[in-house]
């Protein structure tokens, strides 16, 4: 059983927000962006053809990228202390150990095609939803997903048992919303 991150009442029902303890991996959905992770211990990022051995530097990767139509090609920098963030750009200056504990993983990139399936015609839209995908893979690499239940007092007994339930939010306002919506 899951520890509680918030409880509500509502319509004299009661919202509990708890981690989601399998969430699913963000980057199994239908993605605009497509990951490029290289790293000795972790799996990240998307399953590709863009094999490390191949590439001597991040600028030959990113050549190789470039060169098979990718756009808007962002770095990809991990944080591996006491869990692993993940992020655009260098950690450094932003967390503690960074300098020892941070380093390019990887890209992450669009291409002309990927935009136009998804009627993307705007550069700065492309980018921030780039953006979007690396937050969203980052909550679900540090755990921080959640979901709500929504419980009503037992007339017989008084206890609280589940109404309904629902999984794979990216913060507490966002599970209290759609737990409100569905009452």
């Amino acid at each position: 059983m899951s520890y509680v991150l918030d409880k509500v009442e509502h319509n004299g029902l009661v919202i509990e927000v708890v981690p989601d303890e399998s969430p699913m991996d963000p980057r199994e959905w239908d993605n605009v962006g497509t990951m490029v992770c290289f790293h000795k211990r972790y799996e990240l990022g998307d399953k590709t053809s863009y094999r490390s051995e191949d590439y001597e530097s991040w600028e030959e990767l990113y050549t190789a990228i470039e060169e098979n139509g990718g756009i808007h090609i962002k770095p990809l920098y991990l944080y591996d202390h006491s869990g692993i963030s993940i992020r655009i750009g260098a950690w450094h200056g932003l967390a503690q150990h960074a300098e020892w504990d941070s380093g390019q993983v990887g890209f992450i990139y669009t291409t002309k095609d990927a935009l136009a399936s998804y009627g993307v015609t705007d550069e700065l839209t492309a980018v921030i939803g780039l953006g979007h995908e690396v937050e969203e893979y980052d909550r679900y690499l540090r755990g921080d997903v959640c979901g709500y239940l929504i419980k009503k007092a037992c007339d017989s007994c008084g206890h609280l048992e589940v109404q309904d339930s629902s999984w794979g939010f990216s913060s507490i306002e966002e599970a209290i919303k759609a737990a409100k919506e569905s009452i």
